[in-house]
């Protein structure tokens, strides 16, 4: 084999770019940290602001002394801004260290590479494309269970849309059904998930993500019929539906332990790394075949819980 062609550090970064062609979830993190990884367990430092304060006065009013904040002085508007603004405040961040305790790996078998490649001219670049889509499900996965394990970032119960610890049943319907569950509007539910959010501090502003099954957004989208709205656009060959300000985009991976979850968040909320990929290819000692082989180490954690809410769906009605 040829194995002056096959550049390890080259393959590893294409295989990465087409895996990130094919993430969902993990696109919608921070992607942000520092830190050398040599092994499983070193950690990663990631760092977030924090937010500084915006004070409000007209040009014209009249404010008393410290009516603004801290070292701020009696005077019309313009007075202040001249000659006592308030004074600097420490915008208070965070930074946390995070383990990386994930590895993704593969070993295959491809035959003589030069003789296969003779009869197959993309044959590396066919198992790149092959093996980027299969680490984006299992990292999608992932980062969708450790979602949906924290706790914190379960919807709070309200009466009527949600119970914490037990779930939901949603429908398309404008009220709830004669059946004997309690089926809520789905429109319903996703108002108060963001009305939660902007309690949290989620601006009207932010980007908001909501990763969800097919069946979601199918039911979202006949919910939406009787709107007059475009609110549907294309992400990475998905429909995704716009609802809220919310970007809804389908994927199988926010299916965990056999029920369904959805997913609504920022994008800083939770931070995906994954700071060290090897590829490489080899011949075995046994054998006359050449092998393609490989990991990637990654790990994902929740670092605004308040800006990331997810729910349990129990069923379905249109």
């Amino acid at each position: 084999m040829a194995f002056e062609h096959f550049v390890g550090a080259v393959e590893a970064s294409a295989m990465l770019k087409e895996r990130d062609k094919h993430l969902v979830l993990a696109d919608h993190c921070n992607r942000d940290y520092e830190g050398e990884i040599a092994k499983e367990g070193d950690k990663v430092k990631v760092k977030g602001l924090g937010n500084p304060t915006v004070y409000s006065l007209q040009k014209d009013g009249t404010y008393a002394a410290n009516a603004l904040g801290t070292g701020s002085v009696a005077g019309r508007g313009k007075d202040i801004i001249q000659k006592g603004i308030p004074d600097a405040e420490d915008v208070n961040g965070y930074e946390l260290e995070l383990p990386v305790n994930q590895l993704a790996t593969w070993n295959f078998r491809v035959g003589d590479i030069d003789k296969e490649q003779a009869k197959q001219k993309n044959l590396i670049s066919d198992y790149r494309v092959k093996t980027g889509k299969k680490l984006a499900d299992t990292q999608d996965k992932y980062i969708a269970a450790t979602i949906t394990g924290f706790k914190d970032c379960e919807l709070e119960t309200k009466t009527g849309i949600y119970t914490n610890g037990t779930g939901l049943y949603l429908t398309a319907a404008a009220s709830n059904t004669a059946d004997t569950k309690n089926y809520v509007n789905i429109r319903k539910y996703v108002d108060y998930v963001i009305e939660v959010l902007g309690k949290n501090g989620v601006l009207d502003s932010e980007e908001v993500y909501g990763e969800c099954p097919y069946s979601f957004v199918r039911l979202l989208r006949e919910s939406l019929r009787t709107l007059d709205t475009d609110n549907s656009k294309m992400i990475k060959g998905r429909e995704a539906v716009i609802y809220d300000n919310i970007t809804f985009i389908p994927t199988i991976n926010t299916a965990v332990n056999n029920f369904d979850y959805v997913i609504i968040r920022t994008k800083d909320s939770v931070t995906f790394f994954d700071p060290l990929t090897t590829y490489e290819a080899y011949r075995p000692e046994k054998g006359f075949s050449d092998c393609l082989k490989g990991f990637n180490l990654y790990d994902a954690g929740i670092v605004e819980p308040k800006t990331c809410r997810w729910g349990k769906i129990l069923g379905y009605q249109d």
